[in-house]
């Protein structure tokens, strides 16, 4: 239930990314936005 949830997120994300401009995140913010 847990993975079908991520997954759902996964897809929506990649989806948000190939519809919107790509946009170049600093690794600083990668990493502090994937530590909260």
């Amino acid at each position: 239930m847990f993975y079908d949830a991520f997954r759902n997120l996964i897809i929506s994300f990649k989806a948000s990314l190939q519809s919107s401009p790509p946009i170049r995140i600093p690794s600083k913010d990668l990493t502090r936005l994937s530590a909260t």
